[in-house]
């Protein structure tokens, strides 16, 4: 910069004034700044860039160490019941204290009232990062000043703000257990869900529906959307269901799934293969581990970047990260066992070789090519 100053005879700060845009500058002179930038190859440090935007804004806006984890179920404890719930937990608790933060809860309900208290508290100790997790139901979360905060959402049920998302790539992980479920030899694959899905319900189903609609008509079934009761009529429509659709295993991301088909009289494993789109919450010990550990993590990493790099409010263009799950073969799910073709009957008489009618090989007969 200062060898630019020399070259336009001005000083290094005036430099660093019109390479921003700054007010101070006149617009003429900045673009006479960074044009003669650009001539001499001048590029940035970006990572003293960082450092400098990040201490300008923790002294205009300071940031207490604790992050916020909004909750609003009720009763509060049934968000962590869910065990893939709990390890998002888990996973931004680890990562947060290793930033030097503190994961806080606040519970509630989703009342204006109340999130006119939350902004007072958050005013009040100074607290500016939250974490939403995935709630009950789709939601909005207004009024409330977002502008002032940093924020990302685990999970895609608060419908606004349209926050940063971090959640498990469930098109990619229907699609990995449909995969190894043919892999095994199972070819008639059921899919069971709730009849008001939620939107990681709705990709697992493009999944599976994409998968039977490439297979002949006579071979596809069709997925069950059933309320998970042990209402004896529920349990009527999935036996028949059941009958009607013969599957030899079912997919699902059911909580009761297990022990509503057990309750049909279906054997798993035996009659039946079971395959958890959540392994930690399906009732299945085959199926999908969805990383939901590294889910939490990275959603306090990119917390942190936000903070670090002064980016408060409702993003213009979201950004989505979707973490891969893997498969974990289990007992559920064993390999079935392929029959091998049978080979075909040999004629009466036959050698099972080929021979004339005396039984001895024709000879060989080799022609010139011309």
């Amino acid at each position: 910069m200062r060898d630019i100053g020399d070259a336009l005879g001005i000083s290094h700060v005036a430099v660093s004034l019109g390479l921003r845009n700054h007010p101070r500058i006149p617009r003429e002179r900045c673009l006479e700044i960074q044009a003669k930038a650009a001539e001499m190859g001048y590029h940035p440090n970006a990572m003293a860039t960082a450092l400098a935007r990040s201490r300008s804004a923790t002294r205009k806006h300071p940031v207490a160490s604790t992050i916020a984890w909004i909750n609003f179920w009720d009763p509060p404890a049934k968000l962590r019941e869910y065990l893939e719930f709990d390890a998002y937990w888990k996973g931004a608790y680890e990562v947060a204290e290793e930033y030097g933060y503190r994961l806080e809860e606040f519970s509630g309900p989703l009342t204006p009232a109340f999130l006119g208290k939350l902004d007072g508290i958050f005013r009040n100790r100074g607290i500016a990062a939250i974490l939403l997790p995935p709630q009950p139901r789709e939601m909005r979360l207004e009024p409330f000043p977002w502008a002032k905060y940093y924020a990302i959402r685990l999970g895609s049920t608060v419908q606004f703000p349209e926050l940063h998302l971090v959640t498990a790539h469930q098109s990619y992980n229907a699609s990995l257990a449909l995969r190894k479920i043919h892999s095994l030899g199972y070819e008639r694959i059921g899919y069971m869900m709730n009849p008001d899905p939620r939107e990681a319900q709705s990709l697992h189903l493009a999944g599976y529906l994409a998968r039977q609609y490439s297979l002949p008509r006579g071979s596809r079934l069709e997925p069950l959307r059933i309320d998970d009761s042990t209402d004896p009529r529920v349990l009527g429509d999935l036996k028949d269901w059941l009958d009607r659709e013969k599957p030899d295993v079912i997919m699902t991301d059911m909580v009761g799934a297990s022990a509503m088909l057990r309750r049909t009289g279906c054997r798993i494993p035996g009659k039946l293969g079971l395959v958890a789109l959540s392994r930690l919450d399906g009732g299945s010990d085959t199926g999908i581990d969805q990383n939901s550990r590294e889910i939490g993590r990275q959603a306090v990493r990119q917390l942190v970047s936000l903070i670090h790099t002064g980016e408060r409010g409702i993003p213009v263009i979201p950004r989505h990260t979707l973490i891969p799950g893997e498969w974990v073969q289990g007992t559920m799910l064993p390999p079935r066992e392929i029959p091998a073709p049978k080979a075909a009957a040999k004629p009466p008489g036959s050698s099972g070789t080929v021979a004339g009618k005396s039984g001895r090989k024709p000879p060989l007969v080799r022609r010139k090519v011309q």
